[in-house]
Formats: C-alpha cells, structure tokens, sequence
C-alpha cells in the first residue's frame, strides 16, 4: 500500500460536539514471521482536541465511528470512571460542563 492510501482526512466531534479536522493513518509495523500489523493514529491537531475536551493522561476514552454522505467520522467519548484519579471526575469532559458552557453563552446575549 502506497503513503497516499495510509492515510484520509476525517472528522472528529468532541464532547460538546465541536467538530475538529484530523488525519488518520496507518502505521505498519513488521512482524518477525515477515507478516506486518496495523496500528491507526490521529495525527494533527491531537493537542487541541485533548485541551478543548479537557482529556489528562490515564483517561479511559472510546472512539466511536460511523459515516455521513460515505465519509468517515468519529465521536470521542470519555467513559464513566476513567477519570485520572480513582473516584476523581473530568469536570471539562462531562456532558453537565457542555450544558453550563452554553448557558454562559446564551447569558451573554
């Protein structure tokens, strides 16, 4: 497989389901039977959507896929108790800090 076929622009929707733009590829990593395995990353912009979604280090995410119009996207989900410390919650993460960040927009107004 050729470099263009390893990777593909897709979307990603955050917690408060801001929408980011990243790279997804395939990296390729030889086996020792002369076989190679697969490992897929998201490449730029990582670092802001970890910030903007408030995720730390050791936190239990999911990442969800589905397509719109045959193109791919994915959702990021931060599971119940994966927070970075035993019985710690992600505040920035959680569904209620979505709800308290558009009430404080609609205050504005």
């Amino acid at each position: 497989m050729d470099e263009i076929k390893k990777k593909i622009e897709v979307k990603i929707i955050g917690h408060c389901l801001d929408v980011s733009d990243m790279i997804l590829k395939q990296w390729d990593y030889p086996k020792q039977n002369g076989n190679t395995t697969a490992s897929y990353v998201f490449r730029t912009h990582w670092n802001s959507l970890k910030k903007k979604n408030g995720l730390r280090q050791e936190d239990l995410i999911q990442v969800w896929s589905f397509r719109v119009e045959n193109r791919l996207h994915f959702a990021l989900v931060t599971v119940q108790g994966g927070a970075t410390k035993k019985g710690e919650e992600n505040e920035k993460s959680s569904p209620k800090s979505c709800i308290s960040h558009y009430k404080d927009e609609d205050d504005k107004d």
